[in-house]
């Protein structure tokens, strides 16, 4: 069936406009090259995104929003290294950036891939027995957080062998607060406390350094570990397997086309 210039601009109008970055240099990475990241939505610097010395397996887990056990390839994507620089256009939003970097893989590196789900040990997070024992942002029942932007940050300190890390919650959802304690846990954490607001909540515990074991010392823990002290504020973790999407990796090429 031939169709008509009016449906042609019709259709035209109704498919959505692929997001891509206004201009886009990578190339391998040199000896000057320092490994880091900045600017981008939500930075100081909007408009432009600088990642050197990144990995495809970098760029795939930005773009899909995705962690590294979330990415299954047959073909290495951590041995070689790239430098990006990119304009973004005005107004950009994350989301927008991250269909930016997997349109960016697929024009550069030919990327091809598809979704899978694939079941991890994992902790679901949930509220314990007794109820949360914070507030939403503002709420006064419990001992309020002092004010301040909103956001979730961790101050870190040594005491021993152990770290103390002490969380204060400003505002922020609970998936916010399962994405923070993958690395204490030891697991990736899954949001089921059925909690959907905003909260306010300090929380503050010991953690062993990365490769120490429990009979590498016998000095004890200055603090609760990270399960005590998510019970302390009326949550907990069960250990569970629990469904990810997966990025499949079916194609890609070593080095990017030409900029």
């Amino acid at each position: 069936m031939r169709l008509r210039p009016i449906a042609i601009l019709l259709l035209s109008a109704s498919a959505p406009a692929q997001q891509s970055f206004e201009v886009a240099s990578i190339k391998p990475s040199g000896p000057k090259s320092m490994r880091g990241s900045e600017g981008g939505p939500g930075s100081r610097d909007p408009a432009r995104y600088r990642f050197q010395v990144a990995t495809l397996l970098d760029f795939i887990t930005i773009g899909y929003h995705v962690r590294r056990y979330q990415v299954s390839s047959r073909l290495p994507l951590d041995k070689e290294s790239f430098d990006l620089e990119a304009k973004l256009p005005e107004g950009a939003t994350k989301v927008q950036f991250e269909e930016m970097i997997r349109n960016l893989l697929a024009e550069r590196f030919h990327m091809k891939v598809h979704m899978e789900t694939q079941d991890f040990p994992a902790y679901a997070l949930s509220v314990g027995q007794a109820g949360p024992r914070f507030s939403v942002a503002g709420g006064g029942e419990f001992p309020r957080v002092p004010a301040g932007r909103p956001g979730l940050a961790a101050n870190y300190s040594n005491s021993g062998p152990y770290v103390l890390v002490r969380m204060r919650a400003q505002r922020q959802p609970m998936f916010r607060l399962a994405e923070s304690l993958e690395m204490p846990a030891g697991k990736p954490v899954v949001d089921q406390t059925g909690l959907d607001g905003e909260y306010d909540f300090t929380l503050a515990f010991a953690a062993e350094p990365p490769g120490m074991g429990a009979s590498d010392t016998t000095e004890p823990m200055p603090a609760p570990d990270i399960f005590k002290a998510l019970r302390q504020i009326g949550l907990q973790l069960t250990p569970k397997k629990l469904p990810f999407k997966v990025v499949v990796v079916d194609a890609v090429d070593k080095a990017p086309a030409e900029n």
